[in-house]
């Protein structure tokens, strides 16, 4: 009897443990939300200056939607994978744009 109490109170124990942990990973994430927020306020702000390509942005955009959407839907690794890849295409389309916007020097080197 004193077995099949201790193994009774094990399953109880990791049963309760595992609703715990389902229970923290099903939060939102205030990272992703943050950095969600900063990538839409991005976005906008590259849309009005019009140096970016539309598509370009709306993909940013919708990172940046992905990280917001962290307070609502829990599925929290798609959605950072989304706003991560969204956020690479983002910058590097920034980074083009400002590299070919840079002077040239004197002997031509840029």
């Amino acid at each position: 009897m004193g077995f099949i109490n201790l193994t009774e109170t094990a399953l109880v124990a990791s049963a309760a443990n595992l609703s715990l942990t389902t229970a923290a990973s099903a939060q939102a994430d205030p990272g992703l939300m943050a950095r969600g927020v900063g990538q839409v306020l991005y976005c906008c702000l590259l849309w009005r200056g019009h140096k970016l390509p539309v598509a370009v942005l709306v993909i940013g955009l919708l990172g940046g939607l992905a990280g917001l959407l962290t307070l609502a839907v829990y599925e929290t690794q798609l959605l950072a994978l989304v706003q991560l890849l969204s956020l690479a295409v983002l910058g590097t389309a920034v980074g083009v744009v400002l590299m070919r916007q840079m002077p040239a020097t004197a002997d031509g080197a840029r």
